[in-house]
């Protein structure tokens, strides 16, 4: 294979945000247009954006609308009572280890760098969900595209809120979480599939299985090769959701709080226009986050350290500005969020743009299920190649 998602709102309430209030429709249609953003007034604002998202207005032409918005997302019912239910009960000790952990949010309200990851990395996705038709778009710098589709399915072992058995699946070997993808577009790479399995062992590596079709085998590789770009795209597999390595194998420091501006209630029907190597338009709203500062341990890991920005009512990592080893600008991600009334979210665009070889790769998710219930025989090996032939 080639290298290549009342505890909240009072988290909300303490950024002091003031936003206009307004009604959200089932599509996610936001307030009026407050201002049209272009190269000519783009300073305005660029301190509530990625140093990434100026260059492409000020460079590549790219043009938003800001909008009135009301994020006000809140996860389902069962999720906020175990938040409440449990908080002040987890610690983070001096390894960055999560301890106490049994479902909800690790901390409501987080003090330090470390627990705004824990809460990422605990943030509510239901205790399972499936991606269906994941299509990966790519543009190279000459405008030649090409393009990918997966399925992606993933279940978590602990923190369960909404499934059976509750709180956690046990396991002899100690399971955190499972993920299993497959190709299924072009004919080239159809039936290519990985299974990732994550341990609550923090001294334990992952266990990462490849289903290659043309072998007609499962080969296990070293976890190191989640760093590997997948597909032809700019994603590697600790990209999927912004960051899929381990919380452990970086080291975290809060920069503080702000307010940005990004796509947060994007509706189904809205696919913007790519033909730039960028994704034109979109409705931004101002929204509260936190800034943190992400330094990889390994100094043979690709990315030296990322700029994360974190969304405190979904705690999903809405902008991530990322360095190589030699502290050079690399990539940038982005997330531009559909949510429902019911507790719903997910990621219906996700840009990748990779600045030093002008490629872009965007992630487009039309259907999203979550707590389905997935049995956890489909998570083995059997199930890889079963959907691999």
């Amino acid at each position: 294979m080639k290298r290549g998602i009342i505890v909240f709102a009072g988290i909300f309430l303490s950024f002091l945000l003031a936003v206009p209030s307004i009604t959200i429709g089932a599509e996610g249609k936001v307030g009026k247009v407050i201002k049209v953003i272009d190269k000519s007034n783009v300073d305005e604002v660029k301190d509530l954006l990625p140093t990434t998202l100026v260059m492409q207005v000020k460079e590549w032409g790219l043009k938003f609308n800001v909008v009135e918005g009301n994020h006000n997302y809140q996860p389902p019912k069962e999720y906020r009572d175990a938040t409440e239910k449990y908080k002040g009960t987890c610690s983070v000790d001096s390894s960055g280890n999560l301890a106490n952990y049994v479902a909800g949010l690790p901390f409501p309200d987080p003090k330090s760098g470390i627990e705004v990851l824990w809460n990422f990395d605990k943030r509510y996705s239901g205790d399972d969900h499936k991606y269906n038709g994941s299509v990966g778009k790519m543009i190279d710098k000459k405008g030649r595209r090409r393009s990918i589709t997966m399925d992606f399915n993933l279940i978590r072992y602990n923190g369960r809120t909404q499934l059976t058995p509750l709180h956690e699946i046990k396991t002899e070997d100690g399971v955190k979480k499972k993920t299993l993808s497959v190709m299924t577009k072009p004919n080239a790479v159809s039936g290519t599939g990985v299974l990732n399995i994550t341990y609550n062992d923090p001294n334990r590596e992952n266990d990462l299985w490849f289903y290659v079709p043309s072998l007609r085998r499962t080969v296990r590789a070293s976890a190191a090769r989640g760093s590997d770009n997948y597909g032809g795209t700019d994603t590697t597999w600790d990209d999927i959701y912004v960051w899929s390595g381990r919380i452990e194998h970086a080291t975290y420091k809060l920069l503080g709080k702000k307010e940005v501006l990004a796509v947060v209630d994007e509706g189904l029907d809205e696919q913007p226009d790519d033909s730039g190597g960028f994704l034109q338009g979109g409705n931004y709203q101002k929204v509260p986050v936190y800034e943190i500062e992400a330094v990889h341990k390994n100094p043979k890991y690709p990315y030296s350290k990322s700029i994360w920005w974190v969304d405190p009512q979904t705690w999903e990592i809405i902008y991530s500005v990322i360095y190589d080893r030699k502290g050079s600008l690399w990539k940038s991600i982005q997330q531009r969020l559909y949510w429902t009334d019911n507790g719903t979210h997910f990621t219906h665009n996700m840009p990748f743009n990779d600045y030093q070889t002008r490629h872009f790769t965007n992630w487009i998710i039309s259907d999203y299920t979550e707590n389905n219930n997935k049995p956890t025989g489909f998570f083995t090996l059997e199930s890889l190649r079963k959907l691999g032939r």
